[in-house]
């Protein structure tokens, strides 16, 4: 080993144990000013003051920090609940602490916080929007229309908290990154959570919150998707129908067509075989040398037929005459 790696070694793992030192003595204050458990970190120890997640629990699965200093629960019954609470700074006036949710509905941080406020519940809404409730209400905050709202872009990526302590366990292959334990004590919402890392996918092993925890007078989230399960669900109802009517639509047109059709060539196949049967036309008789010509009908009445035979024998009979007149006139010449 060369005696650079051995003077670089020692300095490094002397600095990282004196920036966990550091961590570990910060302390985390939830939004009442209240000072909240080891169970809660700052999620950027590196900053003078930072937001604060439950990075540090001891059993279940550790809330993970976002970059817009919320929380994110990864297991247990609140599995994927997004929390604002918490801050290195007790006043929460710092810049470092979050900022989603203002303090009350009021006023936009930084303010004094209500003496009963723990945290800030973010409930999802339709469109991709959210809005902030107190941990303790059960009440949708999507009809309020004094209730602060924000879109989704504001919610900030999911990052690794800091691994202090370890308190960061392995990473299970089975839940996404989605998950989050509601384990976290309403100061998992709150931090600027800029340690460096990547998404994440963390055990959910189902865990129950602290008797102590707001999160056990919240609902789950799952409730906040119904009305948007709902809007889904009518939408496809609705698409369907029409869709439907459409193709019944499609399906009495070409009836139509067909019909129609058929009667057309019905009308034009009876229009042929009448004209046929009663169509009217002319027809010459081969006979004298005027040229007689007679009409009568395709079929040929018997009254039809007798007179041109009469015909016919007359002319027969004029042809006898002339033929005799012309022999007696020619013994005339002779003689």
């Amino acid at each position: 080993m060369s005696p650079f790696f051995n003077i670089l070694l020692p300095l490094f793992l002397s600095t990282l144990a004196t920036a966990a030192s550091a961590a570990s003595d910060r302390k985390c204050y939830s939004l009442n000013g209240t000072e909240l458990d080891s169970t809660f970190r700052p999620c950027n120890p590196n900053a003078q003051h930072s937001g604060c997640c439950a990075t540090n629990r001891r059993t279940g699965s550790p809330d993970i920090c976002l970059d817009s200093g919320l929380c994110m629960v990864t297991g247990g019954e609140y599995v994927g609940t997004i929390w604002q609470a918490g801050c290195t700074d007790p006043s929460g006036r710092d810049k470092g602490c979050p900022r989603v949710c203002p303090v009350d509905a009021s006023s936009s941080p930084p303010s004094t916080p209500p003496p009963l406020l723990i945290a800030w519940n973010i409930q999802p809404c339709d469109l991709g929007t959210y809005c902030c409730r107190t941990s303790t209400d059960r009440r949708s905050c999507c009809a309020n229309p004094s209730a602060a709202k924000f879109q989704a872009s504001s919610l900030g990526s999911i990052l690794f908290p800091p691994s202090i302590n370890n308190a960061v366990t392995e990473p299970s292959p089975s839940p996404s990154l989605s998950s989050a334990n509601p384990n976290a004590q309403d100061g998992d919402v709150r931090a600027t959570a800029r340690s460096t890392g990547s998404p994440i996918s963390l055990s959910t092993t189902p865990t129950n919150p602290p008797s102590d925890s707001p999160l056990s007078d919240c609902p789950s989230t799952a409730a906040s998707f119904s009305s948007s399960s709902n809007t889904a669900k009518i939408t496809g109802a609705v698409g369907g129908t029409l869709g439907f009517v459409i193709i019944c639509l499609c399906a009495l047109l070409f009836w139509m067509y067909k019909c129609e059709r058929r009667q057309r060539r019905l009308k034009e196949h009876y229009e042929e075989q009448f004209g046929q049967n009663w169509a009217w036309r002319r027809t010459v008789v081969v006979g004298s040398e005027e040229g007689l010509v007679r009409s009568g009908s395709e079929k040929g009445g018997e009254e039809n037929v007798d007179e041109v035979a009469d015909v016919e024998e007359g002319a027969e009979g004029g042809d006898g005459g002339i033929g005799g007149g012309r022999k007696a006139g020619e013994g005339r010449r002779v003689g």
